[in-house]
């Protein structure tokens, strides 16, 4: 192929035809890209990202050395054990 795809009021939808749950859809209606799939690899030159998913996690791994973000990460996880092992020491400390 050489040129363009394009689609007229309708989502683009590129995928192959023998498995429906992977595919990319490029929304009409709206600025929106849609992908589907198990896993997202992007490969540069020499470094790669990919984006895993699996039943129980999404799972992000790279072989960079480092892995930069311009902007705050917030993380919601629970500590209860780790909470528990706190207020036990701090009693201890106390005694």
């Amino acid at each position: 192929m050489d040129g363009d795809i394009r689609s007229y009021n309708t989502d683009t939808i590129l995928g192959p035809s023998n498995n429906t749950d992977t595919y990319l859809r490029i929304a009409a209606a709206v600025t929106r890209l849609m992908a589907r799939a198990d896993q997202f690899l992007v490969q540069g030159d020499s470094k790669y990202l990919q984006v895993k998913f699996t039943s129980t996690a999404a799972e992000l791994r790279s072989d960079a050395s480092k892995f930069y973000m311009n902007k705050p990460l917030e993380v919601e996880w629970r500590l209860d054990r780790f909470r528990f092992d706190l207020e036990r020491l701090d009693r201890a400390n106390r005694a």
